[in-house]
Order: structure tokens, then sequence, then C-alpha cells
């Protein structure tokens, strides 16, 4: 009998995103989810630790796929609503490894992250990627767009952005053009992306003026923390989406873990306090997950060593798995 390797414990094991195969970037197949770590902290401006990020979900994400595999009956129950969820057999989603960094030089990065995503993207799959820090959003989003260009008749994309910060900067006098408070406003200047198909959902605490007019401005749509508890998050979700998708053939999602209250998931480089809860992330993710106009998604600033109890990186990983279950389990 041959032994199943998804069976074991979530400590055992090799660590690939979910205990999938690993492939080359250049060999991941159509029609897959294809996970790739980018463990890049070069622009961090606040707290180091996120270039531990990836090996981090990874881990985490053994948890669920263990739990999965090692009950007798392949199905679970949502207790929130009743949802039932089967599990096949066999499920569509490889690990292509971590991106190749070159820790002292930010364009030779930013170009191999892009020429990597734009590989998986122009084979057919789906890029699900794992930060690092925030900037990494930027590379990921010129070469998703690049890989859609490249193989189908996709010429607009949107972006919503899940995240306490607009990362709308146009400069920095300390950081320069490029770092991780300035990915958006980079992406707004891609071609095929307009501000008008923008989202930004959890923007908390304070900007700085000239982001704040960036976000209010050209049809973008920011929806504040205020917002989201006058709303509800699954509202903030429903309305960030109708803006990314109008007229577009394809929208990307970043998510910044630092939108959750910082009491509550401490392992981010940044500290926010009166961030939205755990749950609402989740529900939000769970709201986009069913679009399928949303085309690429990324976790990114999740910094294990601030927080040793590992609840930041669980919920990484669960963020993920909330994403991934409509579109590689079987929803009944």
């Amino acid at each position: 009998m041959t032994a199943d390797h998804l069976l074991a414990p979530s400590f055992s094991g090799i660590e690939t995103f979910w205990r999938a195969p690993f492939v080359l970037p250049h060999e991941v197949p159509n029609g897959y989810m294809a996970v790739l770590g980018v463990p890049h902290e070069m622009t961090l401006s606040t707290r180091s630790g996120a270039r531990h990020g990836p090996k981090a979900i990874r881990g985490h994400s053994a948890h669920f796929i263990s739990q999965t595999r090692a009950t007798v009956v392949k199905e679970y129950v949502d207790v929130a609503n009743g949802k039932r969820v089967r599990i096949p057999d066999e499920i569509k989603l490889v690990d292509a490894g971590d991106v190749l960094l070159y820790p002292n030089d930010l364009g030779r990065t930013a170009k191999s992250i892009t020429s990597t995503i734009e590989t998986i993207v122009s084979r057919g799959a789906f890029p699900v990627s794992l930060g690092g820090d925030h900037y990494i959003s930027f590379p990921i989003v010129r070469g998703f767009c690049d890989g859609i260009r490249a193989t189908k008749e996709m010429t607009r994309f949107g972006y919503i952005q899940i995240d306490a910060h607009l990362d709308a900067a146009k400069e920095n006098l300390v950081w320069g053009r490029h770092y991780h408070g300035s990915n958006a406003c980079l992406i707004s200047e891609l071609p095929g992306v307009s501000k008008k198909n923008m989202a930004w959902i959890g923007i908390n605490g304070v900007t700085w003026a000239d982001e704040w007019e960036f976000a209010r401005s050209d049809g973008a749509c920011m929806i504040t923390r205020q917002d989201v508890a006058k709303i509800g998050i699954a509202n903030a979700a429903r309305r960030a989406l109708e803006v990314a998708a109008s007229g577009t053939d394809a929208v990307y999602l970043s998510i910044d873990l630092d939108v959750v209250d910082v009491s509550l998931s401490p392992g981010v480089g940044s500290v926010n306090f009166g961030g939205i809860t755990p749950i609402e992330l989740l529900d939000a993710i769970g709201v986009l997950a069913d679009a399928n106009i949303i085309r690429g998604i990324d976790v990114v600033e999740l910094c294990p060593p601030l927080d040793p109890s590992g609840v930041t990186g669980r919920l990484a990983a669960a963020a993920l798995m909330t994403f991934l279950e409509p579109r590689l389990f079987e929803v009944i």
C-alpha cells in the first residue's frame, strides 16, 4: 500500500503550500493555481521580518491539508452558514518555490519577480504569491498584466488592495520612488490600469495628504475602516469588486495583513490600532473568492519573528484557504 504523504501531521514533511507538488515556474500546468514565494523585504521601512513570510505561510498551510486528509469523510461544514465543502482527491494546485532575488539590486529583483509571474500567467495558471513586503505587488502586477496580455485579448485590469495603508506615495526622501509605500501608485501607472478601477478596503489611521487626494480622485474607490463599520465588510468587498471589475478583463487582489488590528494580528511590520478583525478579513475574502474575474492574489507583510504564537501566520494561511476554497474544492 502506497503511503499518502498528505496524511502526515502538520509538524512533519517537506513544506510546500498545502503540500502541493513542487514544480518550476516554466512547468506550471495550465488551469492550476500556482503558489510562488517572494521573500523580499529590501524596501521595508518598518519592523523587519517579512522575508520569512513565505516559509511561515507554507508551514501553517500544512495544518489545513493534514486536517482534511486525516478525516474519513472528506467534507466540512461552515457553521456560520451551513455551507458544505467536499475535498476532491486531486487538487489543481502546485508550488513553484521562491522567486530568485538579488538582495543588493532592487531593479534586478523586480525584473525577476515580473518575469517569473509572467511565465506562470502565460502558461494559463493562476498566480498565488506569498510575501514579502508590499512593494512586491508592483512587479507582480506588472508580470500579471504582461502574462495575460501575451496570451489573451485582455487589455484592461482592475486592482483591489485590502490594507490599512494606501501605499500611494509618489516619492519618499529616504526610500525613494520604489518602496513598500508606493506600490499602488506604481501599479496605477502600468499600461491597462486606470485609477477608476482601483479600490482600497480598510484604510485606517492617518495618511499623507497627497496619498489621500490620490485615492479620492479620478474615480478611485477608498473604503476606510470607518466605512466598513457603517456598511459592513461584505458590502465593502462588493463595492470594491464593482469598481475594479467595471469594464475590465481581469482583476488582481492584494492583501496586506496589517489591515487587521495589531492586537489580533501582531506579526506584521506596521502597528495599526483599530483595524478590522480577522473574521472581517476572512468574510471580505469570502465575497471576493466567488468572483472569477479575479485572476491573481498575494498576501504580504507577514513578519513571523514578531509573533511567536504564530496566530498571524495561521491567519495568512486561512485567508488563502478561504480564497482558494471555491476554486479548488467542490462547494455543495
